[in-house]
């Protein structure tokens, strides 16, 4: 019975070494150390997160938002609107309806979308309503641009722009700063400087070192614009045909998106993007 014991006590012993030990291939029911990837941790230069790609999806939208408003006053490219020549008192045009007064110094340009709203090609077929008044100094081309009850695609838009004009033999620039802020409801807040060229056919191409962007969730993003070139009448919609733009995500290990555009985006809404340096990376923008 002794010897019994002591067998049945030293194979006990060995059972419990044997189940501290770690399991073949180093598996162990206790061991938490599994890959807990996190959707911000963009540690890797050739992947999407979904976090990223709803980034890339709101900046575009804001962007395409942002274009639209701009191009409610692209008809300073028309020559009648020329601050060197322009008319005392002008009125032409239906949607916007454009009427100025100027006198030797100054002009008062207002494009009137009406208070029922309108729409057409240069407005990509989204409806604007309100208007944009545009108080200019002839000589220097400083221009002061406000919002009157504008409302585009059915969303408020409120603030202004300070700009200086310059023309040349190819159209327009408008080079200068948001006012405060712009407010788009529903869409986002922007904040900074910008350029706008507009060429004849009433193309924008712009331009910006750093634009604060701020949506609907409050997510705000420093977004550096390079020659990002929209065509609402070539394409029925403000999304971009050509052009980059650049940003930061990332709540752990901050990275640089860089999404590209060319020819094909504004139809099928593929973009290349690309983390920090890394390869491009196919994304379709909604």
């Amino acid at each position: 019975m002794t010897i019994r014991w002591i067998l049945v006590a030293a194979l006990a012993s060995v059972l419990l070494v044997l189940g501290g030990c770690p399991a073949p291939n180093g598996d162990n029911s206790n061991d938490n150390s599994s890959d807990n990837s996190n959707s911000n941790d963009n540690s890797s230069s050739d992947t999407l997160f979904d976090s990223d790609r709803a980034a890339i999806n709101s900046v575009t939208g804001m962007l395409e938002a942002l274009g639209s408003v701009l191009g409610t006053f692209a008809e300073l490219e028309n020559s009648r609107l020329d601050l060197a020549s322009i008319g005392q008192i002008d009125v032409f045009g239906q949607c916007p309806r454009v009427s100025l007064v100027s006198n030797a110094t100054t002009a008062v340009i207002t494009f009137d979308y009406t208070t029922a709203g309108c729409s057409g090609p240069a407005t990509a077929g989204q409806t604007v309503n309100g208007g944009v008044q545009v108080n200019a100094t002839r000589a220097s081309g400083a221009l002061t641009i406000t919002l009157l009850n504008l409302k585009v695609n059915g969303h408020e838009v409120s603030g202004g722009f300070t700009l200086t004009l310059t023309r040349g033999d190819d159209g327009i620039e408008l080079a200068g700063a948001i006012t405060s802020q712009l407010i788009i409801a529903d869409v986002g807040i922007f904040e900074g400087d910008l350029s706008a060229f507009v060429d004849a056919n009433r193309r924008l191409t712009l331009d910006s070192p750093e634009l604060k962007l701020t949506n609907p969730d409050d997510d705000e993003f420093l977004v550096t614009i390079a020659g990002l070139v929209l065509d609402p009448t070539g394409n029925d919609n403000f999304l971009p045909e050509d052009g980059d733009i650049e940003f930061e995500v990332g709540n752990l290990d901050r990275v640089v998106l860089t999404v590209q555009f060319d020819e094909d985006s504004p139809s099928s809404g593929d973009v290349l993007v690309r983390i920090d340096d890394g390869p491009p990376l196919s994304h379709t923008i909604p």
